[in-house]
């Protein structure tokens, strides 16, 4: 496999890294807003609420240490660009967090605040 094309391949995953956060983090929250039921269930079901913030937390630091994995396997590759693929994926970490944070405090908040 050439350079360019494993650079490609490493990029299109970093993508798809922060696209699953950024849509795990959004549906969760709309979800638990506009569906009654499983409101009642995470904010009653204390083993339900922990074990989503266990997922959630699972998730955020897998998804963190996989796009800084990338970032530096590809700033390996291509030493002349160095500071650009640091910046972009020092970004894409801060989008990652964000919306990985997101439903792991609205699980907290609403979930495990009366246990």
């Amino acid at each position: 496999m050439k350079a360019e094309e494993l650079a490609k391949q490493l990029e299109l995953y970093s993508n798809a890294i922060v696209a699953f956060v950024v849509v795990q983090g959004l549906t969760f929250c709309y979800d638990f807003a506009k569906e009654g039921r499983f409101n009642e269930l995470v904010k009653t079901k204390h083993a339900l609420s922990a074990g989503l913030c266990a997922m959630f937390a699972m998730t955020l630091i897998a998804a963190t240490y996989a796009n800084q994995y990338l970032g530096r396997q590809l700033a390996s590759m291509d030493s002349a660009h160095h500071a650009i693929i640091r910046t972009v994926y020092g970004g894409k970490t801060v989008v990652i967090v964000c919306f990985g944070l997101l439903p792991l405090l609205v699980t907290l908040a609403f979930g495990l605040r009366g246990m």
